[in-house]
């Protein structure tokens, strides 16, 4: 008997000199629902009712009812996700990494459309105006930038 998730089982073994050794056999549940996710990003709620997050490295999309990832955004570096944002329309996602870059994907596609590079640390926050066409990102470096996402500038 394994015993409740989590629990722990006790093995007992014959160690050098005759002594008993106890060893700790831990049973874990072999999936959990947001295990894998980036310490200080925050989550945003999807109008379909999906929840974006940060899981290190990538942005991932969580059925939050069957507790599965829907999708994975992976970008191709290392750089961890710091903040995410959703554009009003919820076609557009916006991820803002640790090393001071803001990613636009695309969501329909899973595409990323740009990475837009103004800050020198971390992306701190993140937000689109009303329309989706501009984007307000805070960064570690003390900088604030305005984005004009149609022209890729800030």
């Amino acid at each position: 008997d394994e015993g409740a998730e989590g629990a722990t089982r006790n093995r007992c073994a014959q160690g050098r000199g005759g002594s008993m050794v106890k060893a700790y056999l831990r049973y874990e549940p072999h999936t959990a629902f947001g295990v894998i996710a980036a310490p200080g990003c925050n989550a945003v709620v999807h109008p379909d009712g999906t929840v974006f997050t940060g899981a290190l490295e990538s942005v991932v999309r969580w059925h939050v009812r069957r507790g599965a990832a829907t999708q994975t955004l992976r970008a191709p570096t290392g750089a961890e996700v710091s903040v995410v944002a959703l554009d009003p329309g919820g076609t557009v996602l916006a991820a803002g990494y640790v090393d001071g870059r803001v990613r636009l994907w695309d969501l329909a596609s899973g595409e990323e459309r740009v990475v837009l590079s103004g800050h020198r640390r971390a992306v701190t926050s993140l937000a689109f105006d009303s329309t989706g066409l501009a984007l307000a990102s805070g960064s570690a470096d003390t900088d604030a930038v305005v984005w004009d996402v149609v022209a890729e500038v800030g």
